[in-house]
């Protein structure tokens, strides 16, 4: 069955190949109408001398314009819409929509002019929106070669910070599919969110058309999802670096959580008029957010502990976007943006991969646990349950595919003397000995576990009796003459062990523990009869 579908899906490649090879030479022509792709409507800026619009004025050199194209862009994340005029040249456009006024920026609103020569006519910007000291407005002027450098620069970092962050989306997702581990949806919604704020702050949300129609909720949808994702973010980043619950320092970065997440509630509310100091103390508050677990992650990073290191790294950038974005609002107001966008991304990389981190330490503390459940401290054989588990599985591919396997029951003559009278260090090197011995007659494929006290099992994965009686006898053999040293003037020490043979063959319909019962027999009757010795079940 395999080989023909094989083959027949190396026929569907074949034919797929064949049907998408093109001549040398032929170009693929597509043709694309006036109205593809774009569903924009008309954006009004009769108003644009009303209320609600701040006006800007780009004066003409001192000899008047060139008669060179001159290009104008406007941006900002408070910024709706946009007039820029230049005599009778006027461009109307709408900040994160598919109504921009020239398809040749992305960024923000932009226009191209072509003064006349000596013209002293100023380009006049009119933007409407609110008033924000932390966001400053940004035009952009010069050459259109010069600013559409710029904003394709700003436009390809805006996107791969997008898809990064997607991309944390969707892995965060699939872990959460493959674990189902609460903190992955959790770290998996935030981001998106992330996402969605990422696309209306960097004005992609209409790009390239808009697809996230919001409306005059905008700008509070820019206020309020960072600070429910910067509270969220850091919780999970608190809770997962390890830091004892009763300090200060996380109990008040807990608190600054749960406040801006209250903050991010109130930005629904909050009258219009109030939301530029409304911006200006969020921006403050997510500023002390992240200050605070610098500060609190510091000492144990100093100390190179690993996750308050990471959770250090993870917000470095953010706090020191928001240091500046706070105290050097003016010069840094140009790049403001894609600061706060490259510092989105950066964390929620560091928080998908210290979720990651966290998760593979809780793996490796349940595999050790699950080791120390099913392994044997002293000798580091498997334990009894190990090899009722290991015998069942024998059994289930006895019963389905025929196959034969021998069980080999072992146990010290006369252990509980060696104890006594050359201590139990003697007894526990008597163990690690025999242990060491089994391990170095049987296969890799073959199972050596101790069952408690002076007991061992060997499970001889395919063997007959015949197979398994040899091999008992030549652990017999070897136990007997195993060099072993005590604690006292008596040594050398030396032991004999008893052993008891099964083998599946025997017993075809006898399940895990009726074999391992027989085997114990046997074994009690190689003790009976003299001990040293083998006798089959």
């Amino acid at each position: 069955m395999a080989p023909r579908l094989a083959a027949l899906l190396l026929a569907l490649l074949v034919l797929c190949l064949q049907a998408s090879v093109v001549a040398a030479g032929e170009a693929v022509i597509r043709t694309h109408p006036e109205s593809a792709g774009v569903r924009s409507l008309p954006v009004d800026c009769s108003d644009a001398e009303g209320e609600g619009w701040t006006s800007y004025r780009i004066e003409a050199p001192a000899v008047g314009w060139e008669a060179r194209p001159l290009a104008v862009l406007v941006s900002g994340i408070a910024v709706d819409r946009v007039r820029i005029s230049q005599g009778d040249r006027v461009y109307c456009g709408q900040y994160g929509d598919g109504a921009r006024a020239d398809s040749r920026f992305r960024t923000g609103v932009g226009g191209v002019f072509v003064p006349a020569q000596g013209s002293s006519n100023p380009v006049r910007v009119a933007v409407s929106g609110a008033a924000l000291q932390f966001w400053p407005v940004v035009i952009d002027v010069g050459s259109p070669a010069s600013v559409q450098r710029l904003d394709a620069l700003r436009f390809a970092f805006r996107i791969a910070m997008l898809a990064i962050t997607f991309s944390v989306v969707i892995s965060t997702a699939l872990a959460w599919v493959a674990l189902r581990e609460v903190s992955l949806l959790s770290l998996s919604i935030n981001t998106a969110l992330v996402v969605v704020w990422m696309a209306m702050i960097t004005g992609l949300s209409g790009f390239p058309e808009a697809w996230l129609p919001v409306g005059e909720a905008r700008l509070r949808i820019l206020l309020s999802s960072p600070l429910l994702v910067a509270g969220i973010t850091v919780f999970l980043m608190m809770r997962s670096g390890r830091l004892r619950r009763g300090e200060k320092g996380v109990l008040l970065i807990t608190a600054g959580c749960c406040l801006l997440a209250l903050l991010a509630v109130a930005a629904w509310g909050v009258p219009w008029s109030y939301i530029p100091a409304f911006t200006q103390w969020a921006e403050v508050g997510v500023f002390l957010l992240f200050t605070g677990v610098v500060l609190v992650c510091l000492p144990g990073a100093l100390r190179r502990r690993l996750l308050p290191v990471a959770n250090l790294l993870g917000v470095l950038p953010l706090a020191v976007v928001s240091t500046l974005g706070v105290f050097a609002a003016g010069g840094f107001g140009e790049w403001k943006v894609e600061a706060y966008v490259g510092g989105a991304a950066w964390i929620a990389v560091a928080s998908s991969s210290m979720l990651m981190m966290r998760l593979a330490s809780l793996r490796r503390q349940r595999d050790e646990m699950r080791a120390l459940a099913q392994s044997d401290p002293l000798t580091g054989l498997g334990n009894r349950r190990t090899a009722l588990a290991r015998l069942q599985d024998e059994v289930d591919r006895r019963r389905a595919l025929g196959t034969e396997f021998g069980l080999v029951y072992v146990d010290i003559d006369h252990f509980k003397q060696i104890n006594d009278g050359f201590g139990h260090a003697s007894g526990d090197r008597v163990l690690g000995g025999v242990a060491q011995l089994l391990r170095q007659l049987v296969r890799a494929s073959d199972v050596v576990a101790r069952l408690g006290g002076d007991e061992f099992v060997l499970i001889l994965v395919g063997a007959d009796e015949a197979t398994s009686l040899r091999l008992a006898e030549r652990v017999r053999e070897r136990i007997e003459l195993l060099p072993l040293v005590g604690s006292g003037p008596e040594a050398p020490l030396s032991c004999t062990a008893s052993i008891g043979v099964v083998s599946s063959a025997r017993y075809p319909e006898a399940g895990a523990e009726e074999l391992l019962r027989r085997a114990d027999e046997a074994m009690y009757a190689a003790k009976k009869g003299g001990r040293n010795r083998v006798v089959r079940g």
